[in-house]
């Protein structure tokens, strides 16, 4: 059964008149975009990345988000987990840590530059590597597409796809209170604060936000 047909049910449309198929496409997406947004680890990876020689490294192309996993690898194994620190705490416990040489034991991250991170010590090569988890950017589904995640978030994005489309009507008080409830549902299925919901409220919904 795929998902539109789920979807169906709550929304007692089988032939899509009123709730048409591109809306629900465009529905299911967004919920997508927001649960990678609550739950990053629906969309993580892991991959084994080589350091290059000096302190300032990038991470892979389609990191979107760093989740705080990182290991030093050594012929192809994980062997040692690498302290995650900050910038800030480099720069204060010694201001030549950038020309400390030696295998790599931190890790530095700042969210305001979402590309690159700091190794200490510096990597005297390019032969050092280190397993690193991050979020990727949420997928896209199209009218033939698979599921691409876990088949665990199937009914949190059908959730948050109902209180989307119910979202568009929410002037009628009816619609307004079935997207409450589905926007509630959402959070409380991922295993989150259903008080997070009053984020969004069902009067602007993500369509129309800025």
């Amino acid at each position: 059964m795929d998902i539109f047909t789920l979807m169906n049910i709550p929304l007692n449309d089988d032939q899509m008149v009123t709730y048409p198929a591109v809306s629900r496409l465009d529905s299911l997406n967004a919920a997508l975009r927001s649960l990678a947004s609550v739950r990053p680890d629906s969309v993580s990876r892991k991959e084994v990345i080589t350091l290059q020689t000096g302190a300032m490294q990038n991470f892979p192309g389609q990191c979107e988000q760093f989740l705080d996993l990182c290991y030093r690898v050594e012929e192809g194994v994980c062997t040692y987990p690498l302290r995650l620190v900050s910038r800030k705490d480099l720069d204060d416990n010694d201001a030549d840590w950038c020309i400390n040489y030696g295998d790599v034991e931190e890790l530095a991250a700042d969210d305001r530059f979402p590309d690159i991170f700091w190794v200490h010590p510096v990597p005297f090569d390019d032969s050092q590597k280190i397993m690193i988890g991050f979020a990727e950017q949420a997928p896209v589904l199209t009218t033939d597409s698979e599921w691409p995640l876990s088949q665990k978030f199937i009914q949190p994005c059908i959730e948050y796809a109902l209180y989307w489309l119910f979202s568009r009507d929410s002037t009628v008080v009816a619609n307004a209170n079935r997207a409450t409830g589905h926007l509630q549902t959402f959070f409380s299925l991922l295993g989150q604060d259903t008080q997070t919901a009053a984020i969004i409220s069902p009067v602007t919904p993500d369509y129309k936000q800025v």
